[in-house]
């Protein structure tokens, strides 16, 4: 594709870097079939022309994520939180946030290679180490309540009665 991409967005331009702050699946291409990458939180890309059309809709419309590109208050209004920024990733993004699998697995291998260490002194100082990196462990147990979408609304319903009853209504 040569021609190129329009865009009212500055920052939506062959050549330009783009990071991401979330997890993020980005066709490749145009096309119904075409390829993606998923990237994760810190990953950086340049975008190319294809890579802006694939973003398009069948309309035409490009991909908010790409549409709102630079400007965070948008993105937080439409996403409830940052997904992408303009330029490459700062040196210290880290790829995880705390409570998500990848700080998991990032606190647990650290974990591993302090409480490997055959010094009694240098294990202590790794894990306290782990500790102002990661912070503490979130424990995974507890109970959760699912309530699908009717049993919620009869939730609902019932709290609703039980207000009206109390002022009299009914």
């Amino acid at each position: 594709m040569t021609d190129q991409p329009k865009t009212d967005n500055p920052y939506v331009r062959p050549g330009e870097s783009v990071h991401v702050l979330v997890p993020l699946n980005v066709k490749v291409k145009p096309g119904f079939h075409s390829s993606s990458m998923l990237l994760d939180r810190s990953a950086t890309f340049v975008l190319t022309a294809d890579l802006i059309q694939a973003q398009r809709d069948r309309f035409g419309k490009l991909a908010d994520w790409l549409l709102l590109l630079g400007d965070d208050d948008a993105q937080i209004a439409r996403f409830g939180e940052v997904w992408t920024r303009p330029g490459p990733a700062p040196a210290d993004l880290r790829r995880w946030v705390v409570g998500d699998a990848s700080w998991r697995d990032e606190r647990a291998k650290a974990r591993a290679a302090a409480w490997a260490q055959p010094d009694p002194v240098e294990r202590d100082r790794r894990l306290r180490k782990v500790n102002e990196t990661f912070g503490p462990d979130i424990p995974l147990d507890g109970t959760l309540q699912y309530r699908n979408g009717s049993e919620r609304a009869a939730a609902e319903q019932e709290r609703q009665f039980a207000r009206d009853r109390a002022s009299g209504a009914r």
